[in-house]
């Protein structure tokens, strides 16, 4: 459907832990480390089973896939921070977006987190045109679930005061900090060990070790950022 490709090469190691998922009337969101990048998915809602329960196409070609580096999702925490953060707390409209994989034309991307009416929503444009515009059909959104809390409840009659708190927002913010400062460690020690694997696998066959830096060079790339001509607009 959204025609996603270059997330993955078969010749390369790939390693992809979810730390994440959410569930809309309009898409399944899922965050996960990709490598030595943050991986964001939006996988459309197909239906609803005679269970009720809410069916998604999670299969890559119906969903929209694209990856942030930790300079990109540094920026989006800045902008939430300064720009929906506030907005959101006064329950006015705003709206941030940044440009991923600019570089490339057939896999540019723009990520936009906006809020109105208390609420706050992930959107992911694709085949974006070359002054910045989307066509009809080429974006997908996800809304964060919210949840009740009651004030003062009096359990004699049941009442109380109910604000609504932006709980899956405030826990898909939370974990790209995670992600960014000690949840990725793990995720790293994988993904190190894999690419130690693929050239120990490959130095077997050639009879002849890779230099020892040639594995880990990947791993150590959080300081910097592969998309040097990132915008936020």
């Amino acid at each position: 459907m959204f025609g996603n490709s270059g997330q993955s090469n078969t010749n390369t190691v790939n390693v992809n832990t979810r730390t994440y998922s959410s569930f809309s009337d309009t898409a399944a969101l899922t965050l996960s480390l990709w490598n030595d990048k943050i991986s964001l998915k939006l996988s459309p809602l197909k239906g609803v089973n005679q269970d009720g329960l809410r069916q998604y196409a999670f299969d890559a070609k119906d969903s929209i896939i694209t990856s942030i580096t930790p300079d990109n999702a540094i920026t989006l925490l800045e902008g939430n921070k300064a720009v929906i953060k506030p907005a959101l707390d006064k329950k006015e409209t705003a709206s941030i977006s940044i440009v991923v994989n600019a570089e490339k034309a057939d896999s540019k991307k723009i990520i936009t987190l906006a809020t109105a009416n208390g609420e706050v929503t992930l959107s992911i444009h694709v085949n974006i045109n070359a002054d910045n515009s989307v066509s009809e059909g080429n974006t997908l959104s996800h809304k964060f679930n919210t949840r009740d809390l009651t004030l003062n409840y009096n359990p004699a009659d049941g009442t109380g005061e109910k604000i609504i708190i932006n709980s899956d927002y405030e826990n898909f913010i939370k974990k790209i900090e995670d992600v960014l400062i000690s949840s990725a460690t793990a995720h790293s020690i994988n993904y190190s060990n894999s690419i130690k694997s693929q050239y120990a696998n490959k130095s077997s066959y050639s009879g002849s070790a890779p230099a020892a830096n040639d594995y880990s060079a990947q791993t150590n790339n959080y300081g910097s950022s592969g998309f040097d001509n990132m915008n936020i607009f």
